[in-house]
């Protein structure tokens, strides 16, 4: 497989399911998939190559999963796109007609890469900081204010740690069990 194949296993032991990448995603994109491809090009090499280990990676009871590579080319129109929590939180601003609200959620969301969602105990995400302060921390977030976060990780290999710490229960990280 490859170098988080250790990883991959254990989520595989607990009932996840796992379809691995067939062929690698050229770069022909649409625009809002351009500025993905530029947010995961912000990103360490050692997160783009787990993004791009894997075509699915989810929870046996599909309400948790991490976004491969080609999830975040594609435009979903029928379930979640990559940025699903963004559109949802600059949709309730632009209904509120607050355009101060709008720019920091715009500010926000170039900042951050989701990388993983949760629908297990409402909705929940974790992400990887683009810029600043918090550039390659993982960050915790969920609803209702998706801008309110916690950092859950220094960086991505400190959360796979965490990850399997918890999936083994050998010390459980309260937020992450909302993705196990």
């Amino acid at each position: 497989m490859n170098s988080y194949s250790w990883f991959i296993e254990l989520l595989l032991q607990k009932g996840w399911s796992f379809r691995p990448l067939i062929e690698k995603q050229g770069d022909d994109l649409s625009s809002a998939s351009n500025r993905a491809l530029n947010l995961i090009k912000a990103t360490a090499q050692s997160f783009q190559a787990f993004i791009q280990s894997f075509q699915e990676l989810s929870s046996s009871g599909e309400d948790s999963w991490f976004l491969s590579y080609s999830d975040y080319l594609e435009s979903n129109d029928a379930g979640f796109s990559w940025n699903e929590y963004e559109k949802l939180s600059i949709q309730a601003a632009e209904e509120d007609g607050d355009d101060e609200e709008k720019a920091f959620l715009t500010e926000f969301w170039n900042s951050y890469l989701p990388f993983a969602y949760s629908l297990r105990n409402g909705y929940a995400y974790l992400a990887i900081g683009i810029f600043g302060a918090n550039k390659g921390k993982i960050i915790y977030g969920r609803e209702p204010m998706f801008e309110e976060f916690s950092v859950e990780a220094e960086s991505f290999e400190e959360l796979l740690d965490s990850f399997a710490l918890t999936l083994t229960s050998q010390k459980e990280s309260i937020r992450l069990l909302d993705f196990i």
